[in-house]
């Protein structure tokens, strides 16, 4: 009996001290929590938090700026939850709102379907697509505008010899349960364009910050449908046996084949090898063999010989639809 009891008694300190090293090594009983200036490094508050506990925020300030809110990655992009239970030391970074009057003249520039002209802001004088400050709002300007599924655009400052400034792209844009908008492909590296997935008349309104750009903030309501589109066509073929398109009077294809298709034959001196692709002039879109194949390369290649390329496209529906692209050797 006496060895039960003393066997029974070493498998409960066995026990005891088991649980006390679990308990020990597998929970924290406080988190630190450091907040830091936007610029990334600049601490400007640290507090504790108990494990599994939610952090109160001690005040902040700043001269000339008013707090807009905390985010848990330095670019300023993932706001924090702060009703989330704090289970790690955790690195938070400040948001602020600058009192600084922004007199950047914010345009649309993009692939728009409706306004070819726009050509990615190349147009000049921009007042057609400049957004118009709201009129007792601060730092907030609205376009209305037609908007195509399928066009891609951003909101940018460019100046007269097409210089590209502050751009606002798909990470800018507030959420809509409509979905109509969206992030679509880089352009000019300069992050996601947005693009337009339905199509209708669109009210953009930007709000912005004359001095942190990650905190301008770009929403949208449809407003009704959007007016029929006219399409309009110049095709040019543009390689690097032409600069790429340096003349815009070389190479344009003739429509030779119906209303909306086009073709030209191209001659490839012996020992050349052209490449090349297909802009449309009259809106700076893009053609290649990705129109029809995703998985082609981007540009086209041709040996020596005679070429006819042939493009033909459909304008039934809202958006633009390639149904042939191809390139054929001829004799």
């Amino acid at each position: 009996m006496r060895n039960t009891r003393r066997a029974l008694a070493l498998v409960l300190a066995a026990m005891l001290i088991a649980m006390t090293f679990g308990a020990m090594a597998g929970e924290v009983s406080e988190w630190k929590v450091t907040i830091f200036d936007s610029d990334g490094t600049t601490v400007l508050a640290e507090t504790t938090v108990k494990g599994g506990e939610t952090v109160v925020i001690p005040e902040l300030t700043k001269d000339g700026y008013t707090l807009s809110g905390l985010f848990v990655t330095p670019a300023l992009l993932r706001p924090f939850d702060a009703e989330a239970a704090i289970t790690k030391d955790t690195s938070l970074f400040a948001a602020w709102e600058s009192a600084v009057v922004d007199e950047r003249p914010w345009m649309i520039a993009g692939s728009l379907s409706g306004y070819p002209e726009n050509n990615w802001g190349h147009a000049w004088p921009q007042d057609d697509f400049l957004l118009k400050p709201v009129e007792g709002a601060v730092n907030t300007f609205e376009a209305e505008l037609n908007l195509y599924a399928g066009d891609e655009f951003k909101i940018a400052v460019i100046d007269e010899n097409y210089g590209w400034y502050d751009n606002v792209g798909g990470s800018a844009l507030v959420p809509n349960e409509r979905g109509a908008l969206s992030g679509g492909e880089d352009a000019f590296n300069s992050g996601a364009n947005i693009k337009v997935k339905e199509s209708g008349k669109y009210r953009l309104t930007l709000t912005t910050d004359a001095e942190t750009l990650s905190l301008c903030k770009l929403a949208y309501e449809i407003a009704g449908d959007a007016d029929a589109v006219e399409h309009k066509f110049n095709f040019q073929v543009q390689g690097d046996f032409n600069g790429w398109g340096a003349n815009p009077e070389d190479n344009i294809m003739a429509q030779t084949h119906g209303e909306n298709e086009w073709s030209i034959t191209l001659s490839v001196p012996e020992g050349e090898t052209w490449t090349f692709g297909i802009k449309n002039l009259e809106g700076g879109d893009w053609y290649d063999l990705r129109k029809v194949d995703p998985t082609a390369s981007p540009n086209i290649t041709i040996e020596a010989g005679g070429w006819e390329i042939r493009l033909a496209v459909d304008t039934s529906g809202d958006e633009l639809a390639v149904t042939a692209f191809t390139v054929t050797a001829v004799e």
